[in-house]
């Protein structure tokens, strides 16, 4: 789990790669986290995902923790 602390001293492009890594970790598939990542999200007011992540520590730490959930429901499902 990443908190906004853990993020205090990245820069936008350490932010990002972060992301990208967690999205590819959670959807399993390079293209599908790029789709997700690059497309507006209603969850982020309409703003992609990555574009979130790099405006800001706060954005990104909500990118990441909806990709922990997403992450945590495709491997419980898997599970069951």
């Amino acid at each position: 789990m990443i908190r906004d602390d853990d993020l205090g001293e990245c820069t936008a492009h350490e932010r990002a790669l972060l992301v990208v890594r967690m999205a590819i970790q959670a959807f399993g598939c390079g293209d599908q986290a790029g789709n997700w990542l690059l497309k507006p999200n209603g969850l982020f007011d309409g703003v992609a995902p990555l574009a979130v992540a790099r405006l800001s520590v706060e954005g990104c730490a909500r990118v990441c923790r909806l990709l922990d959930d997403l992450a945590a429901t495709d491997s419980s499902s898997h599970a069951a």
